[in-house]
């Protein structure tokens, strides 16, 4: 019964990929003693560039993430490697994959990773996979020490983290190629200081907007950003607004747009070295995907794709045959539409089993063993676009781990 348990919370948490969720929703934790023993690779690296590509094998983006390699902690890679990760956007095509790891130029941390064997890329080339997907990552703040995953958080002020990966995992470095500057916590030598911010309640990726009052913001933004609380990894580290959602900055006020990832939590503003944090929290209450390229943001759009005004779904045959999945399912799915209102519905069954991009939204047990370890479910959105700045759900997949 659990598993149906399962099934009908996620199901209501992640029916349209249009929302932003907390990344452990669709997980299960798999311990570091797994990562070590199941992972062939273990670096420490920073993702240098990002390019996008149409798989030979199926009708998916995916991302290269070219990553320099820092130092080695398990195996033997070059200074460079290039590791695939799901969704990207091409073109006029864009994917989202929720529960799977995807990453940002300039984020450094430890990956655990093996090789690539499906062979996606045309040209065959050298590829590495995450093992564990979003658990397999371990992000790096240089800034205040802080090494974190989706489930867990390390402090690295007295190089804890690396104690803790020797002395209980045996595992150290064993090739440096550069070393990684952890830095030391800058005092506020401006006296910024946030005396309060309005309002203290707001959605995230919808355009709502904060005003910060205080002052030592200095006169116009420059290189300084306002930091929110990641929402993916309980606020361990920080998410910065996009340049387009700085509405005004003055040396006693800023107001900004809250970006889509933003969690529950202390705001910060970080001028030059100096970073100070609000007193009390910020609220957010739902958070939605937003799309967009050379930092443009804009949250993107349901349209009308039946008859129906609404969207499809179709069973898979042996999905609808497994009655209780099946009912819990449809009590989530009911709630789901009465909750927000968009109008899906349920269509034929079907014998498709995997996601792909091929017009039909499809509801599925993971028969074709997509799902990495740690991912119980996931939801895989396909959007299409005519500018960087329209983009709309065209369909869906949800896949769920059967036991």
């Amino acid at each position: 019964m659990k598993k149906y348990k399962y099934i009908k919370i996620f199901a209501f948490l992640i029916t349209i990929i249009n929302f932003n969720l907390k990344a452990q929703c669709g997980l299960y934790e798999v311990y570091l003693t797994q990562k070590v023993a199941e992972s062939e690779y273990i670096i420490e690296g920073e993702v240098i560039n990002q390019t996008c590509f149409k798989s030979q094998i199926i009708n998916k983006i995916f991302t290269i993430n070219t990553v320099n390699v820092k130092s080695v902690l398990k195996g033997n890679v070059s200074l460079q490697i290039n590791i695939i990760t799901a969704g990207g956007s091409l073109n006029n095509e864009m994917e989202k994959a929720s529960s799977l790891i995807s990453f940002k130029k300039g984020q450094i941390g430890l990956f655990f990773l093996n090789k690539e064997t499906a062979k996606h890329h045309p040209n065959q080339m050298e590829l590495y996979t995450v093992f564990a997907s979003a658990q397999g990552f371990y992000n790096y703040n240089l800034n205040d020490k802080i090494v974190s995953d989706v489930f867990n958080t390390y402090s690295n002020s007295n190089n804890e983290f690396y104690k803790l990966l020797e002395e209980d995992y045996g595992i150290k470095v064993i090739k440096n190629n550069e070393s990684i500057n952890w830095k030391s916590n800058s005092t506020n030598n401006r006296l910024t200081v946030i005396n309060n911010f309005a309002p203290t309640s707001a959605n995230a990726g919808i355009a709502e907007q904060i005003t910060i009052n205080g002052f030592g913001f200095g006169n116009t933004r420059g290189s300084s950003k306002v930091l929110f609380k990641n929402s993916d990894d309980n606020g361990a580290t920080e998410i910065e607004a996009s340049p387009s959602q700085y509405l005004s900055w003055t040396d006693s006020k800023i107001v900004v747009a809250v970006p889509q990832k933003a969690g529950t939590g202390k705001i910060a503003v970080n001028v030059g070295t100096s970073k100070v944090q609000s007193s009390a929290n910020l609220i957010v209450n739902f958070a939605i995907i937003n799309t967009g390229a050379q930092d443009l943001v804009h949250p993107s759009k349901l349209v009308a794709r039946n008859d129906n005004k609404g969207y499809i779904w179709c069973m898979n045959a042996n999905f609808e045959a497994d009655t209780i999945a099946k009912n819990e399912f449809l009590i989530s799915f009911k709630k789901w539409r009465c909750k927000t209102f968009v109008n899906w519905t349920i269509g034929n069954n079907t014998n498709i089993n995997r996601s792909e991009r091929d017009t039909v939204s499809v509801i599925t047990f993971d028969e074709s063993n997509e799902l990495p370890v740690g991912v119980l479910g996931l939801c895989y959105g396909y959007y299409s676009g005519c500018s960087e700045d329209d983009w709309y759900i065209e369909e869906q997949d949800m896949l769920f781990k059967k036991s």
